[in-house]
């Protein structure tokens, strides 16, 4: 077998890391199927639906036509109240005491040695750090295993990107010089990204993978050095602040002030603020979507059946495109095989 050269990074560790970030897109804390099932059981199976008839104090009775109102309002209000015990279970005890896969990806990055850029908008995102605190990340179950119990028995360096830190998680806000010169090297390598060309078996499906070309692999590795040095904190042209949130910048959400300085700020998350790029951080519009979506086609067809499955099909299709669209995104800008991410 082929001896790995000292110096090499294994790749599989970067085609798991963003495998797991494709999986995390469409994770949520309130399950859609859940909701509808349970509202079908109420509305028909315990006729709950006759309260939306106009006979005040007591429930209508079947052949009454319901005020469209008060059917809009009851579903609303079932659906609402279904949502919320999901999330506050999720949050009070799901997450506590069995699992947060959103936490996990990030005690994920440690052990793997990768950090996460993940930009929001031009100048903002976040900022995952992931610089593992051993010595080696290719190592096996053995050693492995070591590693985790220095770590569980303090002595080896925290996790946090500070010295004597846990916080793994940022919110950043970049200096514009920063941002043109990542642009300038991502943009080198984009622009020598090949085509969509792969084999196809006898049947006409795609088979094997897209090779990238070395001179984009090249530019993406010096994207990723610029970017090392710039968390690090080692370029005198790209100065960078790390600090606590103040308290109003906390309370109200306010970036910092920076003006037109050269300095980029990263302020501590704990709270972990880049969920909101996942379909987890945006359960309020998500269930506010399933309601309208319930309500609209209740409303045109009077038919719960219809309701619901119309409603159940937009979730679906949210959650295909989101996550058709993550893949395609990591594919880019990491320049690996989309067929690499399952």
């Amino acid at each position: 077998a082929d001896e790995q050269l000292p110096n090499q990074v294994s790749v599989w560790r970067s085609v798991f890391a963003a495998n797991e970030w494709v999986k995390l897109q469409t994770s949520r804390a309130v399950h859609v199927e859940f909701n509808l099932l349970f509202l079908l059981f109420l509305l028909r199976g315990m006729d709950q639906e006759l309260y939306a008839t106009e006979i005040p104090n007591e429930i209508g009775s079947p052949g009454i036509t319901p005020n469209p109102l008060l059917r809009f309002a009851l579903s609303s209000f079932m659906l609402l109240v279904m949502s919320l015990c999901q999330w506050l279970f999720r949050w009070a005890i799901w997450d506590r005491f069995v699992e947060d896969r959103v936490w996990q990806f990030v005690d994920l990055l440690a052990v793997t040695n990768i950090s996460c850029f993940l930009m929001e908008e031009k100048y903002y995102g976040h900022y995952l750090h992931g610089r593992s605190v051993h010595s080696h990340s290719d190592s096996d179950m053995l050693d492995f295993n070591r590693n985790l119990e220095r770590e569980q028995d303090q002595l080896c360096a925290k996790r946090g990107l500070q010295e004597n830190s846990d916080v793994q998680t940022f919110n950043i806000f970049l200096s514009r010089a920063v941002r043109e010169r990542y642009e300038s090297i991502y943009e080198g390598s984009r622009s020598r990204l090949p085509g969509p060309k792969r084999g196809v078996d006898d049947k006409g499906r795609p088979r094997g993978f897209r090779a990238g070309p070395e001179e984009a692999l090249v530019w993406q590795k010096e994207v990723n050095t610029f970017l090392s040095s710039f968390v690090s904190n080692n370029l005198e042209a790209h100065q960078l602040e790390i600090r606590h949130k103040e308290y109003y910048e906390r309370l109200l959400g306010l970036p910092p002030e920076l003006g037109y300085s050269r300095k980029s700020v990263f302020l501590e998350d704990p709270a972990g603020r880049f969920k909101e790029l996942l379909l987890a951080g945006r359960e309020y519009d998500l269930v506010v979507l399933s309601v309208l979506t319930y309500g609209t086609f209740d409303m045109v067809y009077e038919d719960t059946f219809i309701a619901i499955f119309a409603t159940y099909l937009v979730d679906l299709a949210v959650r295909f495109a989101r996550r058709n669209l993550a893949k395609k995104n990591i594919a880019a800008k990491t320049l690996i095989d989309d067929r690499l991410l399952l």
